[in-house]
């Protein structure tokens, strides 16, 4: 109801101003909108259950109450939360996505510069950097692609999980299937029964990212951080997926050349 919600919030703003420092103060502001949504969550979700007890018949039935109320509660003040992940993250974005446009504008004039000083082919459809990396990355998955540029748009936790573990999936497909080729083009006979590493993957995802040009893709993985449940971490490729990607958002962050880090084939 309103009326509970504003009290509890009011509750919590009350008590944070009665016992928190200047600096404590500070941060709890700047992480306010995030504090109150737990609180609501957290509240809602136990009421209903407290009033629902058949909601908590199985772990199965209060994990989809809980991701109902988080669908509710979001539906509503998504926006908040995530300008104020956005504004903290903000710097981060910004810095990630100069090295990503350098990169980009460096690569772009080297295969001008083949362009004019050579016989390389291109057609007129990849005139557009992006459209040109596309085309000629091997590793690069459309599917991934157009999966991750639809996190922005999904507005719970668990649609943003779905769409990190599908574009995990459409790369993991991407690799097979590259690989699958070549040992046709070798004319062997064996399906290859080559997988993924570690380090393959990583360094596959943070292709995708640079060229899907995702907007406040730090502040998008702070979200899942943040509101993500250990109920649903926990279970396998949800849990996996968002490590894959925090980690390859991690190295894009630091690395100072993505042409060596992240394009460089060693093969």
């Amino acid at each position: 109801h309103e009326g509970t919600r504003y009290e509890i919030n009011a509750n919590m703003s009350s008590t944070s101003q009665g016992h928190n420092t200047e600096e404590e103060t500070e941060c709890s502001f700047e992480r306010g909108t995030r504090q109150d949504t737990h609180a609501v969550i957290k509240y809602i979700t136990a009421t209903f259950l407290e009033v629902k007890p058949g909601f908590c018949a199985s772990p199965a039935i209060t994990e989809s109450t809980a991701t109902a109320v988080e669908v509710l509660v979001f539906g509503e003040i998504y926006d908040y939360v995530y300008d104020e992940i956005v504004e903290e993250t903000k710097q981060k974005d910004s810095n990630l996505y100069l090295k990503i446009e350098m990169f980009l504008k460096n690569k772009f004039s080297k295969h001008e510069a083949q362009k004019e000083d050579s016989s390389l082919f291109l057609d007129e459809e990849s005139c557009e950097y992006k459209s040109y990396l596309e085309c000629i990355e091997d590793n690069i998955s459309n599917e991934a692609l157009n999966t991750l540029r639809m996190l922005p748009e999904a507005h719970c936790i668990a649609d943003k999980l779905m769409y990190c573990v599908d574009f995990l999936e459409h790369i993991a497909k991407r690799f097979h299937d590259s690989n699958d080729d070549d040992c046709n083009k070798k004319d062997d006979h064996k399906r290859s029964a080559v997988t993924i590493c570690a380090d393959s993957l990583l360094k596959m995802v943070c292709q995708h990212i640079v060229v899907a040009g995702v907007p406040n893709i730090n502040a998008e993985i702070s979200f899942l951080e943040e509101f993500a449940r250990d109920e649903q971490l926990l279970r396998g490729i949800k849990g996996y997926a968002l490590i894959t990607i925090q980690a390859s958002l991690h190295f894009m962050n630091a690395s100072s050349n993505f042409d060596l880090d992240i394009f460089y084939d060693e093969t």
